[in-house]
């Protein structure tokens, strides 16, 4: 029901974003939290929340066209953060596809604090191509 009500929001939200083109500021943002288990706490559970640690991640996305994510994640227990800008560019051809990175793509920046360690990951290019063989028929509206 919780996934519903998040699409029928978005769909709201779409349909007014289109109507306020203009007026309306970039906020489509999703917010998380979650409590995990921690694998290094295995067998040492004590209590409710013992053996978990907490994981935040925001997400927001800076541009509709193109359209740009910034995020940032983080396990503060365990001293670790990832931030980036992702945007993806993907072209249809055919029976292929290709993905890459668009102009606007940082990659991530993941961040081990307790030892000032920084590592910058990179999107690949991916191509498939042949996906789409055979033929499409709609038996229920007479379409072949």
């Amino acid at each position: 029901m919780q996934a519903l009500q998040l699409r029928a929001r978005r769909v709201f939200q779409s349909t007014l974003s289109a109507l306020l083109l203009y007026f309306e500021p970039l906020a489509d943002f999703v917010q998380c939290q979650w409590e995990v288990d921690d694998p290094a706490a295995a067998g040492q559970k004590t209590g409710p929340n013992q053996g978990k640690v907490r994981v935040s991640y925001i997400t927001e996305q800076t541009s509709h066209h193109p359209p740009v994510s910034a995020y940032y994640a983080e396990c503060p227990e365990k001293a670790v953060s990832a931030r980036g800008f992702d945007q993806l560019s993907a072209k249809f051809t055919g029976t292929s596809i290709r993905v890459i990175p668009g102009v606007h793509n940082e990659g991530i920046y993941v961040t081990l604090h307790n030892r000032n360690e920084e590592y910058h990951l990179t999107h690949p290019a991916a191509y498939l191509g042949g996906f789409l063989r055979g033929n499409v028929t709609c038996p229920r509206l007479s379409f072949a």
